[in-house]
């Protein structure tokens, strides 16, 4: 990895992309792994005519590391309704989705849309819709996860994240106790990627040190993390 010196002597990653390739041996800035895998999964379900939504849950169990049991001990049903979920045949309840995103820290937006950033959740209080209203209606009218984010959720999802880009959330978490050491892990790695090329670029117009230090921990926790990933897949790396 390619390092130099900023202003404020504090060690800047200039060439993120030297350090993926070094990672995942290509020059592609995004994991290829990741988007490969990705695309492979994907025609595979659609060719079995598997939902996205069912698609996205069952990728993101397997990538927690959670047994079909074990998540649905932790979201409260039988382990064969998961795995009708999780199949497709049978669509997702829309309290059933909301807990799912609960309990593995999900945007509601990533499950039902794919639309990134993955993480981290957010709340229908923090998009200011009143849930127990939303609830009444959709008991009412019977509809799944996916139509009731469609019909209600999707243009203040939209309206929030427009107004906090990734950049933004990932600078409020960080000013919490551990801050981008506790949010790192619940970054998918395109979010990992893009950021730390986001935050190298700001930290190298930024004027102020405070905030050029702070950006530079970020990028340091973000590429840690990913060297982390990469070695669990039994990657060998390069000396630092």
């Amino acid at each position: 990895m390619h390092l130099s010196r900023c202003g404020c002597n504090h060690n800047i990653v200039v060439s993120c992309k030297s350090f993926l390739t070094s990672v995942f041996q290509t020059e592609a800035v995004v994991c290829p792994i990741v988007v490969a895998k990705y695309k492979v999964s994907s025609r595979a379900a659609r060719s079995a005519g598997v939902s996205p939504v069912a698609e996205r849950l069952r990728s993101v169990r397997l990538e927690e590391r959670f047994g079909q049991q074990e998540l649905a001990d932790r979201i409260g049903v039988k382990r064969t309704a998961l795995a009708d979920y999780e199949s497709g045949r049978s669509r997702i309840p829309f309290t059933i989705g909301l807990h799912i995103c609960r309990v593995l820290d999900l945007n509601p937006r990533w499950l039902a849309t794919g639309a990134e950033p993955k993480r981290p959740h957010v709340t229908l209080t923090e998009v200011n819709v009143n849930e127990q209203a939303l609830l009444h209606s959709v008991v009412a009218r019977r509809l799944d996860f996916a139509r009731c984010y469609d019909l209600f959720l999707k243009a203040p999802f939209e309206r929030w994240f427009a107004d906090n880009p990734l950049e933004k959330i990932i600078l409020t978490e960080v000013t919490k106790s551990r801050g981008a050491v506790d949010l790192a892990p619940r970054l998918s790695e395109i979010d990992l990627v893009q950021n730390a090329l986001a935050f190298t670029k700001s930290a190298s117009e930024e004027e102020r040190p405070k905030m050029r230090k702070c950006y530079l921990d970020i990028v340091t926790v973000f590429l840690n993390e990913l060297r982390a990933r990469a070695e669990a897949r039994h990657y060998v790396m390069p000396p630092k």
